[in-house]
């Protein structure tokens, strides 16, 4: 479904990482994902590419017990508990931590400690259309919100995949979280001043990766079949989306204002992309990103 080829990798500056790439690039990282049920889905696909044996079932309910253990609370919903996946032989520890609204993501914030982690991922949206329904509120928030400054830290807004209205399972559902409903926040994020200035990267999986329009629409069988909610995808959606997160962390910001990413790592000789299907046949540096031009906006 998704490939990168030589035809598309001279054209652009993103690629596919191996398993031993992504080891390379998050060597010695901390990474934490906070945000509502898509950040979570995106939370394990990315965790599949740093870990080949990661499971998200077994990591969910290893976090259910560990938080009965220490007497915490399971009065909501057990998948929505704090989530953390450590890798040893890269020394990489990727935590989750479940924030479903605008205001729950502020307050995360503010418990945040900034200096502890090397790539924040995060996004909501979803919940704010669901149960709020006034984009307007949801713009003052955006503007309001306290995104940490640290210069040591790559942060990555993560954007709604489309929904799928037919497949909205509840009343509630088809009433306020239509594809046309949530449009409007997606726009809210790419216009507000404060992501803007303080965002390193914005993704935006519904113009590329979960398109409704267009001759790679997800209303083809395949795709469409990994949304049983509307909402949600499968792995393979996922999987992509932490390639993309991956990407968006490599690139070198040159703008003033912008933090650097890590230093690109090339592509293998030859590999199958993980999440994608195709291969790649020769090494390839892609083409440097012009001074006049903000390499990110390629992410949305």
């Amino acid at each position: 479904r998704w490939k990168w080829t030589d035809d598309i990798m001279h054209k652009c500056p993103y690629q596919g990482y191996s398993s031993v790439e992504v080891g390379a690039i998050l060597k010695d990282k901390r990474i934490i994902f906070i945000g509502d049920s898509m950040t979570r889905a995106s939370y394990h696909g990315f965790n599949g590419l740093v870990d080949g044996t990661y499971d998200p079932l077994v990591a969910v309910e290893q976090a259910t017990i560990d938080l009965k253990g220490s007497g915490g609370s399971t009065n909501t919903v057990f998948k929505h508990v704090p989530l953390k996946h450590s890798v040893k032989s890269t020394n990489t520890d990727v935590s989750f931590v479940w924030a479903p609204t605008l205001t729950d993501l502020g307050e995360a914030l503010k418990q945040l400690d900034d200096t502890a982690y090397d790539v924040l991922v995060t996004g909501v949206a979803v919940w704010d259309a669901l149960y709020t329904h006034d984009v307007e509120v949801y713009k003052k928030q955006l503007e309001s919100l306290n995104i940490p400054t640290s210069k040591a830290l790559t942060t990555v807004w993560l954007e709604p995949t489309s929904i799928i209205d037919m497949r909205l399972n509840t009343d509630t559902k088809r009433q306020y979280m239509t594809e046309a409903q949530v449009a409007p926040y997606r726009a809210a994020v790419k216009g507000s001043i404060n992501i803007n200035n303080h965002v390193d990267v914005i993704i935006d999986p519904a113009r590329s990766i979960t398109p409704l329009h267009g001759p790679e629409s997800i209303t083809n069988v395949h795709i469409t079949t990994g949304s049983i909610d509307g909402v949600h995808y499968g792995a393979e959606v996922y999987s992509v989306i932490g390639q993309v997160v991956l990407n968006g962390l490599q690139l070198k910001v040159k703008q003033s204002g912008h933090r650097v990413a890590a230093t690109p790592v090339p592509v293998s000789a030859s590999k199958t992309i993980p999440g994608t299907t195709g291969t790649t046949k020769k090494a390839y540096k892609p083409k440097p990103t012009g001074s006049m031009s903000f390499p990110t906006s390629g992410l949305i």
